[in-house]
């Protein structure tokens, strides 16, 4: 359950903070170290208005405080939900503290006109990968290893790489009590909290700017940041096509990035988008003859000289690419040291992690690390050029192997991860974890377009800012 900590008349920028006690099933105080993961945020349908709690404060003891910033006036919904329990939590803890996963195994697929083979993968050259094998480590140290396929074929022979997914792999989750494996449903908690009514004498003029979480909140419908001043590009085309032109901009990562890619293509082939212009003037290509999804590729916009890159990171890969698709995203960005693309005319976004939830979360950081030490040595060439790291969101639980390993707690985990990381960096974080964890759409690893058209203003205006 959960109530307001104090019944009061809340202005504009104050803080709200709500008391959330956890029970067990037999209602007693859950008092076994506390760690559960709760989803706050307070919202106002209506208008499509809404934040997330800017902490969750454990006490150890089953009670914990959430802090909502009154970001507008008017009425107020909290809602309460239980993401994982502590006991989940510390299962998840114990399935990924090594630094191989439990979840999938990792193969490559070797060829040449007289054979083929496939042998196993993995992130570190451990006893489980016996003999020979080909070292596949780039040289700024991102690490994959493949164990050497039969005599006939070389490492360089490697076409594809794919993953199996480990039947036993629920089976190992199940050495826990059924208590302590639950929580695979949402679970909203019950509350005595009405709608709390926001006056309007608060500094409206100035709401949360000084907050540097959650870093921002949605009113009505718009993504408004409280770390930079957003610009709302997706419904001012003229603004839109003055801040891409003569730009390039590179693509680096996931899925979740390949979106950003996918999306700008397709603004790219609306009429009179980045123009008032009715004639034709977009000419979008793509390259190759794309055997997946992960395949590199490319587009143009003629009128506005402006290129869009996508190239898919490096192993691991969950669901698998041909091997010359899969690029060490360090490798990328040292290529772009040696070219002469640079300047205020490029732009490089990084989106890395879900590929890496169910690893170690030293091998995530270490991964990150390389590519942000790549990073910065790019932008000391060019300081200009502008590189931004985006975070991780929430996702669906739909994903993966049922209640095994994926949860939004590992998404959280490794979102923390990559503030660390970027904490004194010239390199941007780019934060979405609060912007879809307070969305009203459903927690999709592939955002609504709602979304997906607000990350990208939010990255424009750190493209184009001043």
């Amino acid at each position: 359950s959960f109530y307001l900590i104090e019944e009061r008349d809340y202005k504009v920028n104050d803080i709200i903070k709500v008391r959330i006690e956890a029970r067990d099933n037999f209602g007693t105080s859950a008092a076994k170290g506390g760690g559960d993961f709760f989803k706050v945020k307070a919202y106002h349908p209506q208008t499509r208005s809404s934040i997330s709690a800017s902490q969750t404060i454990s006490y150890g003891n089953g009670s914990y405080d959430a802090e909502i910033l009154a970001f507008r006036s008017g009425p107020l919904t909290v809602q309460v939900m239980l993401g994982n329990s502590g006991h989940f939590i510390d299962a998840v803890k114990h399935l990924t503290s090594e630094p191989h996963t439990h979840a999938m195994d990792f193969y490559a697929t070797f060829v040449n006109e007289a054979t083929s083979d496939k042998t196993q993968c993995r992130i570190q050259a451990d006893a489980f990968i016996s003999g020979v094998v080909c070292n596949l480590t780039n040289r700024n140290g991102e690490t994959w290893f493949c164990v050497k396929p039969k005599p006939g074929l070389g490492c360089s022979d490697l076409t594809d790489m794919y993953t199996v997914r480990r039947k036993n792999a629920l089976d190992l989750f199940k050495m826990f009590p059924p208590e302590d494996r639950s929580t695979t449903k949402r679970a909203y908690l019950s509350g005595n909290v009405g709608n709390i009514f926001v006056s309007p004498d608060g500094d409206q003029t100035s709401i949360g700017i000084q907050q540097a979480s959650p870093f921002g909140f949605w009113m009505n419908n718009e993504w408004l940041s409280t770390s930079c001043n957003n610009k709302h590009f997706s419904r001012q085309p003229k603004l839109a096509a003055k801040c891409i032109t003569n730009r390039i901009f590179y693509f680096l990562g996931d899925s979740t990035i390949r979106q950003w890619f996918e999306y700008f293509l397709r603004k790219s082939h609306e009429q009179n988008y980045w123009t008032e212009k009715s004639s034709s003037f977009i000419q979008a290509y793509e390259q190759g003859s794309f055997r997946d999804v992960w395949d590199s590729r490319s587009s143009r916009i003629e009128r506005t000289n402006t290129t869009f890159y996508y190239r898919v990171h490096g192993p691991p890969m969950q669901n698998g690419a041909a091997a010359s698709s899969m690029r060490y995203i360090s490798n990328e960005l040292d290529q772009m040291l040696k070219r002469s693309d640079g300047g205020r005319s490029l732009t490089v976004v990084v989106g890395i992690g879900p590929h890496f939830l169910q690893y170690n979360p030293l091998v995530f950081r270490k991964r990150l690390t390389i590519i942000i030490t790549a990073a910065e040595k790019m932008l000391a060439r060019n300081p200009e050029a502008t590189v931004i790291v985006k975070g991780l969101g929430t996702f669906d639980r739909g994903l993966g192997i049922g209640e095994c390993c994926l949860t939004d707690w590992l998404s959280y985990r490794l979102n923390k991860i990559t503030q660390q990381v970027l904490q004194n960096s010239k390199v941007i974080y780019m934060d979405v974890w609060h912007m879809t964890l307070s969305h009203h759409s459903p927690d999709l690893i592939h955002p609504v377009d709602e979304v997906i058209s607000n990350q990208v203003d939010l990255a424009l205006s750190y493209s184009c800012r001043g």
